[in-house]
């Protein structure tokens, strides 16, 4: 009975389901390319009695990002469910059930995606071989090694095993009234919306300020300094959204209620966007910026450094690709947000204006803000000779043309949503 009614719950909140499952058969993929190129004979990296060199500690930041992705789509996915699991404690059902009906869905997500992720990446292996080859000058063979596949499936278990776990707990640790009382948006606003003009919260301000674009200045007078730079901006940013950048929205939202509502409308949405995935962008900033560190830094090896510039390339793919597949997971619950701006005047093509221009604020500033920090630091090492113009070009490529594709998938598949269903609704009243 359980095992039924959590493969119906999948059935019906297949969006939520998919783009998890999508984002554990990227992090697959890509856990288990990158052990075959780490471990390789040209790089050699072990575990046990193993050095700090770059290539290990490069394995272990990556591993630890993906695994972050993981974490976080697993948690957007179980709080999705809290609803459903209030009803069932209301209608009588343990803990133990309630547990059990979680853990189902989560273990069959996950075992479906490890055999696919696996599969996709040995088809991606020949393609991967003739990419290293190009950049690489030297005929690369990244070949399946069983070291390899052991360590990926130890890495993919223990992270199946956490992520249930954590399911788990959510079971036990929250009551049906807490669990029904959950907004919808899973936001809080009240920290955002509240004014305040002490001189302390102004200090605040400046200094999150600071924190978040003096960086930018200095990754360019010394590139080789972003690793520090880069967490002082992170600390920053954390501080800046909720305590300027919100407030500023909050202001403008204000002044468009009137004279411009659907770019009200779309500033309200893009809002609720960036505290929705608060988490996924400073993951992506970390990532850029890290990663970036190490490219520019890395000189001593070659396979090292082709190591590093596919780690790049490949984990700003990802953070894109994880980015969006949790914001399509909230667009397919606007349905009823929009049907409510339908009740008070607003039309198709006013629909399609507000999707337009919030999808556009949301990856516009993600891209932009990371860019800065990156073109400060690529411009910072072509001042000083130490990159040629094409290598910082194609750097930049591999921020820009990822989300620009998750840009145009996300506004094609939000625009199917919203503009479909009002079209449906119209008939159904007709």
């Amino acid at each position: 009975m359980i095992i039924a009614d959590a493969l119906r719950s999948l059935r019906q909140k297949f969006s939520q389901a998919f783009f998890f499952w999508l984002t554990f058969i990227l992090c697959t993929i890509f856990i288990f390319l990158f052990f075959n190129i780490s471990m390789s004979d040209a790089i050699g990296v072990v575990f046990i009695d193993s050095k700090a060199d770059l290539a290990t500690n490069l394995t272990i930041l990556v591993i630890a990002f993906c695994s972050i992705n993981i974490f976080f789509a697993n948690d957007f996915f179980a709080r999705s469910k809290t609803r459903e699991l209030a009803v069932r404690i209301v209608s009588g059902a343990t803990y133990i059930q309630l547990a059990f009906y979680l853990l189902v869905q989560t273990f069959i997500l996950l075992i479906l995606a490890v055999p696919a992720g696996i599969f996709l990446a040995v088809c991606i292996l020949p393609l991967l071989n003739t990419l290293l080859t190009q950049i690489s000058g030297t005929a690369a063979a990244i070949t399946i090694r069983m070291d390899a596949v052991f360590t990926t499936s130890i890495v993919l278990l223990f992270l199946i095993f956490w992520t249930t776990l954590l399911n788990m707990s959510l079971a036990y640790k929250n009551s049906a009234s807490a669990l029904l009382n959950e907004r919808r948006m899973k936001l809080q606003f009240d920290s955002f919306i509240k004014p305040s003009f002490s001189f302390s919260n102004k200090v605040l301000r400046i200094l999150y300020s600071v924190m978040v674009f003096a960086p930018i200045v200095l990754m360019f007078i010394n590139p080789y300094t972003g690793l520090f730079l880069s967490i002082l901006a992170l600390i920053g940013f954390n501080g800046f959204l909720p305590k300027v950048f919100v407030p500023w929205l909050n202001d403008r939202i204000r002044t468009h209620s009137l004279s411009d509502p659907d770019n009200a409308a779309a500033l309200g949405f893009y809002r609720n966007d960036l505290q929705i995935l608060k988490n996924n962008i400073l993951l992506y900033y970390v990532n850029s910026v890290f990663l970036l560190t190490l490219v520019i830094g890395s000189h001593e090896n070659a396979m090292e450094t082709m190591m590093v510039f596919v780690s790049y390339a490949f984990m700003n793919i990802l953070q894109s690709l994880t980015m969006m597949f949790k914001y399509s997971s909230e667009i397919s619950d606007r349905t009823a947000y929009y049907a409510s701006l339908g009740q008070i005047g607003y039309i198709r093509k006013n629909f399609s204006r507000i999707i337009f221009r919030e999808v556009t604020l949301l990856y516009g500033s993600v891209m932009g803000l990371a860019l800065l920090y990156d073109l400060s630091m690529l411009g910072g090492t072509l001042r000083l000779g130490d990159m040629s113009i094409p290598a910082a070009a194609g750097l930049a490529a591999c921020v820009i043309v990822p989300v620009l594709i998750c840009w145009a998938i996300s506004l094609l598949h939000y625009r199917r949503t919203i503009l479909s269903g009002s079209q449906q609704r119209r008939r159904h009243v007709y």
